[in-house]
């Protein structure tokens, strides 16, 4: 046995993470990967091919995790937790974001309009579309515009408590 590696194998990859290795290039792409499985996965979205479909709506994906995540929209389900706050993420990646943005005690971006600091440049951004006037997203049943659609989406989970909404009622005004 070799540490907590039962085979070789095991421990030859965890080494390449630490020497920055990625030995298995993508063919189509500048993309390269630790272990073969990931670029053989990679590759699958070279194919065309979603085998993988929504039952609801008329999605489709290459790979069995993105369908899952997907289905997270439709369920509301968010499985990960913030350990230093009650916030809940449907995506991992969202949740370290989460920790790396909400609960840094540097925050040394700030908004010119409203005073506000935040901690990283990219978020100053998204931040300011907030003080915009253009807000085209709008739901039929009250008088509540939005600058993106996912805010409109965020309203609607918050504030109706439903994991789900008719679409039907959403409209993006003209300008």
């Amino acid at each position: 046995m070799y540490g907590m590696w039962i085979y070789s194998s095991h421990l030859n990859v965890h080494l390449r993470t630490h020497r920055g290795e990625k030995p298995y290039q993508c063919t189509q792409c500048v993309r390269s990967f630790l272990q073969s499985g990931n670029r053989k996965k990679h590759l699958q979205t070279y194919t065309g091919k979603k085998p993988y479909q929504c039952s609801d709506f008329e999605s489709a994906f290459t790979h069995n995790d993105h369908l899952i995540i997907h289905l997270r929209t439709h369920s509301g389900e968010k499985p990960y937790k913030c350990s230093k706050c009650e916030k809940y993420f449907s995506m991992n990646t969202n949740l370290k974001r989460h920790t790396s943005t909400a609960h840094t005690v540097e925050k040394p971006y700030q908004c010119k309009q409203c005073n506000t600091t935040i901690s990283h440049n990219f978020q100053i951004i998204s931040h300011q579309s907030i003080h915009t006037v253009d807000k085209p997203y709008q739901y039929g049943q009250c008088e509540k515009v939005f600058t993106a659609s996912i805010h409109l989406k965020q309203y609607l989970r918050t504030h109706t408590g439903e994991n789900s909404f008719n679409a039907a009622s959403v409209t993006r005004l003209s300008h």
